[in-house]
């Protein structure tokens, strides 16, 4: 395993700098777009535009990595993800923005499969859920400090774009001069949301209303905190706190959804975010640290939701399916992220800043809902029979090739 994270460390690091740059422009250019005078609707269409273009880069991309090679599509996406960062502040236009903002979520959803289709072909099956494992602290970690790298600059300035444009240019080097092989080709992605729905219609829905909640949250949630009074410090904490709360509670929420009715477990999830979500739509007329606790309990509640679905979906898939079921459920996902922000962008230009955790309270209460009939629809699955719950992020679809669990419900080999 030693000599395995040795020869992978290069990829890891890549990863790292990518992960944190995309977490740092997140939140940037909600703060940026509403210090230009954006309209609120405006500033979460941009996050919707940046689903599209991962959408689209997660279903057009794997033919272009198998026709130049890893390497190449790898230089020439970040090299347009660093261009991008820096446009930004050369088209301050909200049309500008938008396509920019597709182009990123275009680029970055083919950076994640050229890293994590790498990670998936050194690994073998001993290694594989360690190796899992690190990727997803990497990307938790990375993503926590992109957040926190607000407040060593001023989002109204130049600076933090630069950031981000060097974090990914610096990421390309490891890539480039990595001595390793060329991995297998990347795995098309085949849907069939009618498959899917009728393997698990809890799992379709918990997570296109992961999508339409958390990409809600990650698109406006800066301009929540900005719209009382907060400084951009402070939104970096608000934002971290959430994740770094998150990342804590995905384990001990999988350990319960692994030994009782996942089922039972994600509706609890679901009611306990909603409640969080209602906590936070009056948390800003309290004090400061009260907004912090809050956001913690969002991320504690909302972060595992997507991992119990891919667990639950798998729980009844058949064999050999894992990997192309947690693929649809991840677009689903990417559906969900571009509707949402439109929808709670909207919510809080005509009914104020509040709207945003009225939107995502509702989803979560009617995903409470919806899993209390599926109850009754299906029977319970023993808990010997359930797949292992694994916290998997949303990069792409070739994270799922990584997860130890494509092995595990693999075909028979006959």
């Amino acid at each position: 395993m030693l000599s395995t994270m040795r020869s992978l460390a290069g990829l890891l690091i890549a990863a790292a700098l990518l992960l944190a740059g995309g977490g740092l422009q997140t939140t940037l250019l909600a703060l940026r777009a509403q210090s230009e005078g954006f309209p609120t609707w405006m500033v979460g269409s941009l996050f919707s535009c940046y689903s599209l273009g991962f959408m689209a880069g997660c279903l057009n991309l794997p033919a272009t990595i198998r026709a130049v090679g890893h390497i190449r599509v790898f230089a020439a996406l970040a090299a347009t993800t660093a261009a991008a960062a820096l446009l930004y502040m050369l088209l301050i236009h909200p049309l500008a923005w938008m396509l920019l903002r597709a182009v990123n979520g275009f680029c970055l959803a083919g950076l994640s499969m050229v890293i994590e289709s790498w990670l998936n072909d050194r690994a073998d099956n001993r290694s594989r859920g360690r190796l899992l494992s690190i990727y997803r602290i990497v990307d938790l970690s990375a993503v926590t400090a992109g957040q926190l790298m607000l407040v060593i600059g001023n989002p109204a300035h130049h600076t933090l774009f630069a950031v981000i444009s060097i974090l990914v240019s610096f990421a390309v080097v490891p890539v480039a001069l990595t001595r390793a092989s060329a991995p297998a080709p990347v795995a098309e992605i085949k849907l069939d949301f009618a498959r899917l729905y009728a393997v698990s219609p809890l799992a379709v829905a918990t997570t296109f209303g992961c999508g339409l909640a958390n990409g809600a949250y990650w698109a406006l949630a800066p301009v929540f905190v900005r719209t009382h009074g907060l400084s951009p410090h402070n939104v970096a904490w608000f934002m971290g706190a959430a994740v770094v709360a998150g990342a804590f509670a995905q384990y001990p929420i999988g350990w319960f959804s692994d030994r009782f009715d996942r089922r039972a477990v994600l509706i609890g999830v679901t009611m306990a975010a909603s409640l969080a979500s209602l906590m936070l739509a009056h948390a800003g007329a309290g004090p400061t640290s009260w907004l912090f606790v809050a956001a913690a309990a969002f991320g504690c509640t909302t972060m595992p939701m997507y991992g119990l679905a891919i667990a639950h979906a798998n729980d009844s898939a058949a064999r050999g399916e894992f990997v192309r079921v947690s693929s649809g459920l991840l677009l689903a996902y990417a559906v969900g992220a571009v509707i949402g922000p439109m929808i709670a962008g909207v919510s809080m230009t005509r009914f104020g800043p509040s709207a945003l955790f009225i939107h995502t309270g509702i989803i979560q209460a009617a995903l409470a809902m919806f899993g209390l009939y599926r109850i009754t629809q299906r029977r319970s699955r023993p808990a010997a029979e359930q797949s292992a719950f694994v916290g998997v992020p949303e990069t792409s679809p070739e994270v799922f090739r990584l997860d130890p669990r494509a092995e595990e419900l693999a075909s028979p080999t006959p």
